[in-house]
């Protein structure tokens, strides 16, 4: 069964969207890696957060993603950008929406969120509480702030915010 229909392929935006293997992009992964350790050092110092994405990487906990559910956002052949779901019943959680750094700021990850609400009813997500601009964007697109809690994350207690989309009602 497809998660997306044809339609999000076609649809216009800053970036392409595809589905496909990136854990072998090299200099994706490699912006991957600089960003989760950035935003992880904003919560547990950057030492720390360097640790534990590497331990991440190596128990390969970082490429695990529904391939089914996961979006690339490619600009001139370049991945930029990727957003993953899980299903959760009638609901799917968000597992990761990212931007390379120096492609933030331009329509792509509102074109990713968008494109991943298409593909199910009722959605959620946790935000960092260290990503404002982040929660704004879910907030744009329809998502309701829950709650805020703490997430035991590889043993480590991180605050986020929860977020849900529980119908297709589109506000964006």
């Amino acid at each position: 069964m497809d998660v997306f229909a044809a339609s999000v392929f076609d649809q216009h935006g800053p970036a392409e969207l595809s589905q496909g293997n990136w854990q072998d992009d090299k200099p994706f992964v490699a912006a991957l890696y600089t960003s989760w350790e950035q935003q992880y050092a904003d919560y547990l110092g950057p030492d720390t957060a360097s640790r534990l994405i590497a331990r991440l990487a190596r128990s390969g906990a970082l490429f695990q993603h529904h391939t089914p559910a996961t979006l690339l956002a490619s600009i001139d052949g370049c991945t930029v950008g990727i957003a993953a779901m899980r299903p959760l019943g009638e609901l799917s959680l968000i597992t990761l929406l990212e931007v390379v750094p120096a492609y933030r700021g331009k329509g792509i990850g509102s074109q990713l969120l968008r494109a991943i609400c298409s593909g199910s009813r009722g959605l959620m997500a946790h935000v960092s509480i260290h990503r404002p601009r982040l929660l704004d964007l879910y907030v744009q697109t329809g998502f309701a702030v829950l709650q805020r809690s703490v997430v035991d994350h590889h043993g480590h207690s991180l605050m986020f915010d929860v977020v849900a989309r529980l119908d297709r009602s589109d506000r964006y």
